[in-house]
């Protein structure tokens, strides 16, 4: 997620959000591989946010992002 000029906010965050199977249709359009329309439209609601970047994690790839998303550092040291 990149937002505006405001230099106090940051550049971009990774996050993983984890949504219970029965829920994914609400954040994911498995037909179109997209976020669901719902969802990009209230991020485009929100003033500070220019884009976002948002997909499944890969089968088998979850802790790698995780480590990705970390930077490599262990969680007590965030």
């Amino acid at each position: 997620m990149k937002t505006l000029s405001d230099k106090r906010h940051p550049h971009h965050v990774h996050a993983t959000l984890l949504v219970p199977k029965s829920m994914a249709n609400r954040v994911w359009n498995d037909e179109e591989n997209r976020l669901s329309d719902r969802l990009q439209k209230d991020f485009r609601s929100i003033r500070t946010v220019s884009s976002v970047l948002m997909e499944p994690v890969r089968t088998g790839m979850s802790i790698d992002w995780l480590v990705y998303a970390a930077k490599g550092k262990p969680y007590n040291q965030h």
